[in-house]
């Protein structure tokens, strides 16, 4: 049995073919890593919009601006947070002003979109959810006092949010809301997407 491991030919030879990176590939990848760096401290809050535009302008590179904008868009969610949501637009828009021929109007306009479409959505499924809850809540309270008078105790609150998660009727709504939503949010971020 051989202690030492052999390589086919055909092996040997594509490694002979490799090569190391060049310089540029090496000074590429060492600045990707670097602004992946700055963008997950603008991310924790450890930099302000302010820090982030700077050490960008600093770097003065086309790709990176593209770059950083691309990966704030990517942040953007229809169901995330208003504090994650607000600090990549403005982090985009800061961005866009070190951009040659940038469209700013045209990108705040098509972020005022994004941003409209996630009220409407967390509107009309709080606006949904209210309406079942109050509709339920009677029922629930009245199962409730049957309960009491046989001397069982229920905890309402928790009963109505239960019965609207298990309601095909809430189920049948968030998934169609959910669809039409996302749809459109979809559709502001391929715009805002080809913009960059």
């Amino acid at each position: 049995m051989k202690d030492d491991f052999e390589l086919s030919p055909l092996a040997e030879e594509r490694l002979r073919r490799i090569e190391a990176p060049s310089l540029e590939e090496r000074e590429r990848l060492k600045e990707t890593q670097w602004l992946e760096s700055l963008l997950a401290s603008y991310f924790t809050k450890q930099i302000s919009t302010d820090e982030l535009w700077k050490e960008l302008k600093e770097r003065n590179k086309a790709w990176m601006v593209k770059e950083a904008q691309e990966r704030m868009v990517d942040s953007l969610s229809l169901g995330g947070g208003e504090d994650d949501f607000s600090s990549s637009c403005k982090a985009i828009l800061a961005i866009e002003t070190l951009r040659k021929g940038g469209d700013y109007p045209s990108l705040e306009q098509t972020l005022n979109e994004v941003e409209h479409i996630r009220k409407s959505y967390k509107e009309g499924k709080e606006k949904a959810y209210q309406e079942l809850k109050r509709e339920m809540e009677s029922q629930v309270r009245l199962l409730a006092q049957q309960a009491l008078s046989k001397g069982m105790k229920v905890d309402v609150e928790t009963s109505v949010e239960a019965n609207i998660k298990a309601s095909p009727r809430w189920k049948s709504f968030t998934s169609q809301h959910e669809k039409e939503h996302s749809q459109r949010f979809e559709q502001c971020i391929a715009k805002l997407e080809r913009m960059l």
